[in-house]
C-alpha cells in the first residue's frame, strides 16, 4: 500500500489506454520531478489497496556512489512525500475520500497528494498543503495552521496552532557531499513560533480603557477593556520583513488617533519582559463655583467631558461623519481626592468617584492623577485644597491623567505576549525612559548595570615551537576588553588592541608576516586601534543587536617560499595528531534511509543577527615566489614554485559596509 513499482526499459512501451512510460533525453533528466500516469487497477482491487489519484509525484536523483564504487551511479527513486508526528496527541491524517492514517508519536507514513486534512480529538479537520511554494524553495520551511475546537466552551482559550516543518531529503553522496533531492519530509509538531515563518501576537488589555491597536497592514481590531485579542500574522516571503512592521495603539477605530506606535524590530530584540512603550490618558473635568470640599477628605463636584466614539468598541457606524463636538458630551461627577506621599505614588489621585453613567464610571475607577488645575500644577501639602477651591471660584478646568504602559515577552513556545495596564508615580516616570529608550533592553525600574567587567592586558605573546625552536610569533600589545550585562538581560562586549604583529623566524628575505601601517606622528591612523571589536546581543531572545568592526591599515607579506616550510613543519607536528593519514581503502556501507537535513540532534536554536557594520579596510598585499631550497616532496608546494607570484605591494580596500 505505500509502495510503487517502476519499470525502467530502454524502449518506450504503450498500452491501448495510452503512453505511459516517461521518456528521458539524458541521464540530468532524471534529476528532475516527474509526473507518471497511474495504470488502471483490476476491478476486483478493493477500495483500500491504493490511491485514486490521476497522477503521483515522486523524486529521481542520480549520484555518484562513494568509494570504493567511485564509477557506479546510483539511481534512486523516493515518494515526494513523508510525514512524521512528533505530537504527543495520535494525529488522523485523511488523504483522499476514503483514506485515513492514524498517526502516533514517532510514527511516519508516506504521502503522494501534497493536499491533506488533518484531524486531532476535540478540533474540527484542518486543511494542510505540503506542496513547497515555487521552484525556488531554499530546502526548510515552518508555517503552522489553525485547530479550531469542535464545541465552544464558556471561557474562551487560546488559540491552538500545529507547526508543520517541511525539509528536503538528503542523500549520502560521494566525498561525504550531501545531495539534496526534490523529495520532502514533513513533520507535524506543537506549536512554536520561534523558527517559522508565522508569527502570534497576543494583546491583553489590563486597564479598563477601550483600545483599537493594528499590527503592520492588518485592520484595526477593538480592545476593550479587560479583554485581549489574538492577531495571527502569516509568513511574509522575506521574513526579515516582520521587524518593520509596526504596533500601533489607537484611540479612534479608523487608526488615526495613535496613542503609541513601535516597530516589532524594536521590541523583539529586547530583553525578557520590556516596557516597550508609555503614553499618557487626559480627562477634562469642569469645576463650578462652590463644588469642592475641603474636607477631608476632598470632594470635587464637576462635569466630566466624555467621548462617546471612545467607549464604543464596536458599532463604530454610531460615530462616522460626526464632529468631535457631537462625540463628547458631559456627565457629572463626584470625585474624593487624596495625597499620597508615598515615594513610588507621589502626588494627588482619585480615590473614589461616584457618577450615574456606567462609561464613566468604570473609566474613573482607574489610578487617575490630578496634573494641572486652570493650567498650573498643584503645590503638594496642605495648600493643594485651597488651590483648588479658588480655581473652581473661576470655573476652571482640572486635567487628570493616567499613564498606560505596554510590555512585552517572549513565550517558550515563541508567541509574542503584549499587555496594556496602568501605572502609578515614579514608576511611571521610569516606563517613559524605558519607552524613550526603546531597544536599548532596559526594564522601567532597573536601568542600573548588573555586572561590568574589564580586562587590560599590556603585552600577549603567542608563539609556535618545533623542537624547542621558535617558528611563528604573534604579539598583541594594549588588549582592553569590556564585558557588561545589564539586568534585563542585554550583553555587551568591547574587545580592542592597539597593535597586532605576527613575525617568522624560518630561512627567508622577510621576516615579518603581518603588521599595522600608517605610523608615523603626523598619521590619521595613528589614534585608531589596531582591531576593535563590539557586540550587543540578549541572550533570553537569541537576538544578536550589533556586530562592529574596525580593522586599521595593515601591511602582509606572502613569501611563498616561508608559507611552504610552515606547511611542512605543520603536517609533520599536527598532521598525526589530526588523523590526516591517508587511507586507500575505504568500507563498503549497508544503505543508509534518507533523512531531513534538520535531524542528527543538533542543536536547532536559531541567533538573529539584526545589525553588521563592518569599517573602511585597507590591506596591502605583498607576495614573493619561493626560493629554490624550499622545494619538498609536497606536490602541491611543487606546483606553487613554477608560478611566478612576485607581486610589489597590492592595495585592497574595502568601503564602510552595513547591513540591516
Amino acid at each position: 500500500r505505500d509502495a510503487a513499482y517502476f519499470a525502467i526499459a530502454e524502449d518506450m512501451q504503450t498500452q491501448s489506454g495510452g503512453m505511459v512510460a516517461h521518456e528521458l533525453f539524458s541521464v540530468s533528466d532524471l534529476g528532475k520531478l516527474h509526473n507518471v500516469e497511474a495504470t488502471r487497477a483490476p476491478n476486483n482491487c478493493p477500495p483500500e489497496c491504493g490511491l485514486f489519484e490521476k497522477t503521483l509525484s515522486f523524486a529521481v536523483c542520480v549520484r555518484m556512489a562513494a568509494p570504493p564504487m567511485r564509477l557506479t551511479k546510483i539511481l534512486s527513486i523516493l515518494p515526494r512525500y513523508n510525514v512524521r508526528s512528533d505530537l504527543t496527541a495520535p494525529v488522523e491524517l485523511r488523504l483522499g475520500l476514503a483514506q485515513t492514517k492514524m498517526l502516533e508519536q514517532g510514527d511516519q507514513v508516506t504521502v503522494h497528494y501534497p493536499h491533506l486534512h488533518v484531524v486531532q480529538e476535540g478540533y474540527l479537520p484542518a486543511a494542510l498543503c505540503i506542496q513547497p511554494r515555487g521552484d525556488d524553495f531554499e530546502g526548510h520551511c515552518t508555517f503552522h495552521i489553525l485547530l479550531q475546537e469542535a464545541e465552544t466552551t464558556a471561557t474562551p482559550r487560546a488559540p491552538y496552532y500545529m507547526q508543520v516543518d517541511i525539509q528536503q531529503v538528503v542523500l549520502p553522496a560521494k566525498e561525504r557531499v550531501p545531495f539534496i533531492s526534490r523529495a520532502h519530509i514533513v513533520t507535524l509538531r506543537s506549536q512554536d513560533f520561534r523558527r517559522s515563518e508565522d508569527a502570534l501576537f497576543h494583546i491583553e488589555n489590563r486597564t479598563p480603557h477601550p483600545f483599537f491597536m493594528a499590527i503592520g497592514n492588518k485592520r484595526g481590531l477593538g480592545l476593550e477593556g479587560h479583554t485581549e485579542q489574538w492577531v495571527f500574522h502569516e509568513g511574509a516571503d522575506d521574513h526579515e520583513s516582520w521587524y518593520h512592521k509596526e504596533l500601533r495603539i489607537c484611540r479612534d477605530w479608523m487608526l488615526k488617533q495613535e496613542h503609541c506606535c513601535v516597530e516589532l524590530g524594536a521590541i523583539l530584540v529586547g530583553g525578557p519582559r520590556v516596557a516597550v512603550a508609555a503614553f499618557w490618558l487626559q480627562a477634562m473635568v469642569a469645576l463650578r463655583p462652590g463644588s469642592v470640599r475641603l474636607g477631608p477628605p476632598v470632594t470635587v463636584v464637576g462635569m466630566l467631558m466624555v467621548d462617546n466614539g471612545r467607549s464604543r468598541v464596536r458599532g463604530q457606524a454610531d460615530t462616522i461623519g460626526k464632529s468631535s463636538s457631537d462625540i463628547m458630551r458631559s456627565v457629572e461627577v463626584v470625585l474624593v481626592l487624596e495625597e499620597q506621599v508615598h515615594q513610588d505614588l507621589a502626588g494627588i489621585y482619585v480615590t473614589s468617584v461616584l457618577c450615574d453613567t456606567p462609561d464613566a464610571q468604570a473609566v474613573l475607577q482607574d489610578k487617575w492623577m490630578v496634573s494641572t488645575v486652570a493650567d498650573e500644577s498643584l503645590r503638594t501639602g496642605e495648600t493643594w485644597p485651597k488651590q483648588m477651591a479658588s480655581a473652581a471660584e473661576e470655573e476652571c478646568m482640572m486635567v487628570l491623567k493616567a499613564c498606560i504602559k505596554m510590555q512585552h515577552l517572549e513565550g517558550q513556545d515563541g508567541v509574542h505576549h503584549f499587555t496594556l495596564e496602568t501605572t502609578t508615580g515614579t514608576a511611571a516616570m521610569a516606563a517613559q525612559m524605558a519607552a524613550d529608550a526603546i531597544g536599548s533592553g532596559f526594564t522601567e525600574t532597573e536601568m542600573a548595570l548588573h555586572v561590568n567587567l574589564r580586562f587590560r592586558i599590556p603585552v600577549l605573546s603567542v608563539a609556535w615551537m618545533h623542537r624547542h625552536r621558535e617558528v611563528l610569533a604573534l604579539r598583541i600589545k594594549g588588549i582592553d576588553i569590556i564585558l557588561q550585562r545589564s539586568r534585563s538581560g542585554c550583553c555587551d562586549a568591547n574587545i580592542s588592541a592597539g597593535h597586532l604583529q605576527m613575525d617568522h623566524f624560518m630561512e627567508g628575505e622577510l621576516p615579518v608576516v603581518l603588521n599595522r601601517r600608517f605610523l608615523h606622528m603626523n598619521s590619521r591612523w595613528l589614534g585608531q586601534k589596531a582591531l576593535s571589536l563590539k557586540a550587543e546581543w540578549f541572550l533570553a531572545s537569541h537576538v544578536i543587536r550589533l556586530v562592529e568592526v574596525a580593522i586599521a591599515p595593515y601591511w602582509v607579506c606572502l613569501e611563498m617560499g616561508v608559507l611552504i616550510r610552515l606547511w611542512d613543519l605543520g603536517e609533520a607536528s599536527f598532521g598525526a595528531g589530526l588523523g590526516n593519514n591517508k587511507r586507500d581503502a575505504v568500507a563498503l556501507q549497508a544503505p543508509q534511509r534518507p533523512t531531513s537535513a534538520g535531524d542528527g540532534g543538533r542543536d536547532t536554536r536559531i541567533w538573529k543577527l539584526m545589525r553588521l557594520v563592518v569599517h573602511e579596510l585597507r590591506l596591502t598585499v605583498h607576495v614573493r615566489s619561493p626560493d629554490i631550497g624550499a622545494s619538498t616532496d609536497n606536490p602541491t608546494a611543487r606546483w606553487i614554485m613554477l608560478v611566478p607570484a612576485d607581486m610589489q605591494n597590492m592595495d585592497i580596500s574595502l568601503h564602510q559596509t552595513e547591513m540591516t
